[in-house]
């Protein structure tokens, strides 16, 4: 047991020796300095010393004088007995009807218009136009009576039929021109009755027609 315990107390009075002996070296040894990353030194950015804002003008507005106005134009004197002419009137806010023609035949198809007054019963052409195979054109138009020629020959304006149709406000005519007849609807609308669907026997094409 004795024994033991001096073991022991040697050991203790090592360890204490070498803990001095490491203390004593460490302070005897300078320290040096860490060497590590050396940062340059950045110099002082000079002032900048902002242009005054300039102070924005309205660009002024040429004003127009009596030597730069233009003269008016002196109004048309007529002469004694002389009559003022004719305002154009625009036709466009009255055409709210339309009239399609479609060409199925192997020639060039002559349409030939003309308006009819219900009242009078006086005719107003509106003129000839030609409509080639395969195709079709479509005019609007005034709601009133028209008789419509079709031909496929110059020399005889109604030789494939003729129809007086009264053509009411939004209405859209069609017509298709066959070799052999003309098919003929209104607002796209199909008849049960075939007949309906000729212009040589569909009540549409007989506008005015007595009893």
């Amino acid at each position: 047991m004795v024994d033991r315990l001096k073991a022991r107390l040697w050991i203790i009075f090592l360890t204490g020796a070498l803990v001095s002996a490491c203390v004593t070296i460490n302070q005897g040894v300078p320290a040096t300095p860490t060497e590590g990353i050396v940062f340059p030194t950045i110099p002082p950015l000079p002032l900048v010393t902002l242009p005054p804002i300039p102070t924005l003008v309205p660009q002024p507005t040429d004003t127009p004088t009596a030597e730069t106005a233009e003269p008016a134009t002196p109004e048309p004197t007529l002469a004694p007995g002389e009559t003022a002419p004719a305002t154009p009137i625009d036709l466009m806010p009255f055409l709210t009807s339309g009239i399609t023609v479609y060409n199925l035949g192997d020639s060039t198809l002559y349409v030939d218009a003309t308006i009819i007054d219900t009242g009078t019963g006086d005719e107003y052409p509106v003129g000839v136009s030609s409509v080639e195979p395969d195709q079709y054109t479509r005019q609007a138009t005034l709601a009133t009576r028209y008789r419509i020629d079709f031909s496929y020959s110059q020399d005889t304006n109604d030789a494939l039929g003729s129809c007086t149709i009264d053509v009411a406000e939004a209405d859209e005519i069609d017509f298709a021109a066959l070799p052999d007849g003309i098919i003929v609807t209104r607002n796209a609308v199909q008849p049960d009755d075939p007949a309906e669907m000729v212009v040589a026997t569909s009540s549409l094409c007989q506008a005015g027609a007595a009893g």
